[in-house]
Formats: C-alpha cells, sequence, structure tokens
C-alpha cells in the first residue's frame, strides 16, 4: 500500500515538473539586421555561408543554442531603394525563452511573429 502511494506522488511531482520546465523554456523569435547595405552586399552564396558562420560562433561564445537560425531577405519593412541603406535582411532566431536575455545583448529584439520572407539559407 505505501509503494502505491509513494508511486502515485512520484508520478504527481514529475508531471508537476514537467509542466512547470515547459512554461518557463517556452520558445521565443528574436530578429537582428544582418548589416547588409543596398549597392554593397553581393548576394552569393559563399558570403551567406560565412555570415551564417559568423552569426553561429557569436552565439555559441555567448552560450546561446538556438532552436533555429534563418537569414531571412526581408523584415517586411518597406525600404528606400538607396545605396548604402540597408537591405532589411535580418538573422531570425529561435530560442528558449531563458536564452532570450543573452540574445537581446547581442543585438537581438524580440519578434511576435517571424517575417515570412524568402529564406537567404537556414
Amino acid at each position: 500500500m505505501r509503494l502505491i502511494a509513494f508511486l502515485g506522488l512520484s508520478m504527481l511531482s514529475v508531471n508537476h515538473l514537467s509542466a512547470f520546465a515547459s512554461k518557463t523554456d517556452e520558445a521565443i523569435f528574436l530578429q537582428r539586421p544582418d548589416g547588409t547595405k543596398q549597392c554593397e552586399f553581393k548576394d552569393d552564396a559563399p558570403m551567406r555561408a560565412k555570415m551564417m558562420a559568423s552569426l553561429k560562433q557569436e552565439l555559441k561564445k555567448a552560450k546561446i543554442r538556438p532552436l533555429e537560425i534563418r537569414h531571412l531577405s526581408s523584415d517586411g519593412k518597406i525600404r528606400i531603394q538607396m545605396c548604402g541603406a540597408p537591405t532589411g535582411a535580418v538573422f531570425l532566431l529561435k530560442v528558449r525563452k531563458s536564452e532570450a536575455e543573452a540574445a537581446k545583448k547581442l543585438g537581438f529584439v524580440e519578434v511576435s511573429a517571424p517575417a515570412e520572407k524568402k529564406p537567404l539559407s537556414k
């Protein structure tokens, strides 16, 4: 009888802890401009791969483990067409809420819904 009571309480505790973990570790989206400028950015695969590798290294150094990383061609905003103006391309991260503050220190801002534009790379 004691064993059954103990097992029942153990299972209740595990269910409670897993529910707590899922609420505190919800995933959120953050984005940051990739820094490219119109007329200066050559849109080629090697350059995008280099930018993505640099971002991954920056995140690793900050101990941020993203669930997903995307390089989007636009943040969804209308941009002036002029050499030297930002292209609007962004890095989009999906991270655990517990890692969001560290990502914000790297210049990322929270977005409610990611811009669904053509991905440059994953």
